[in-house]
């Protein structure tokens, strides 16, 4: 752009990670020892996971234990699906209802936490201010989606324009940014929130 166009400034960025920290060694060591999969498996998989350059994992599920299994609270939880099996170690394949289900009691929470820091942190704009909210997930889905809980549970106006890019793969977040930038060079006053929640 000229300078005689508007530019878009990034004023905050602040994230929201859930509680639950797996190390990576851990999470390939699970996926590692898969009942079926052949040596070759077992060392793509190593591969993968050791050349990632990941530490750590923060997740929502909650059933990693020390040994890599379901902690026992979570057999009778009953809250969330089960993704590991307790006993053997294998991993589950909850059905779609079951994750989503999941998704809906976790992402929803933390689109709004992290929608809340990220006003706080931006000096001199309040909630009142945002004229735009652009969510972003692809694993997961509800309606009314999480702008909606955005613009509710911090009180925004309620002119504010709301919209949901999903299903655009781990990518979603730089189109939305590419949006917002489009909202800002149409309109100089315009205060755009992107919150982005994959689980």
């Amino acid at each position: 752009m000229s300078d005689r166009h508007p530019h878009a400034v990034l004023r905050a960025i602040r994230t929201v990670l859930p509680d639950t920290v797996i190390e990576q060694h851990r999470v390939r060591d699970i996926f590692a020892r898969q009942e079926g999969l052949s040596r070759l498996g077992q060392r793509l998989v190593a591969t993968a996971f050791d050349a990632s350059g990941i530490d750590t994992r923060h997740t929502v599920i909650t059933d990693f234990g020390e040994s890599g299994a379901a902690p026992d609270d979570t057999v009778v939880r009953g809250d969330a699906p089960i993704y590991i099996d307790p006993t053997s170690g294998s991993l589950q394949a909850p059905g779609t209802k079951a994750r989503n289900d999941h998704y809906i009691a976790e992402a929803g929470p933390i689109f709004v936490e992290a929608a809340r820091r990220t006003i706080h942190a931006a000096h001199g704009i309040d909630a009142a201010d945002v004229t735009h909210v652009i969510t972003v997930s692809c694993t997961g889905f509800f309606a009314p989606g999480p702008e909606y809980l955005i613009a509710r549970d911090l009180a925004l106006d309620p002119a504010v324009q709301r919209y949901h890019l999903g299903f655009m793969g781990c990518y979603a977040a730089l189109p939305a940014l590419r949006m917002a930038a489009q909202f800002c060079a149409a309109d100089p006053d315009a205060v755009v929130m992107v919150v982005s929640v994959e689980l």
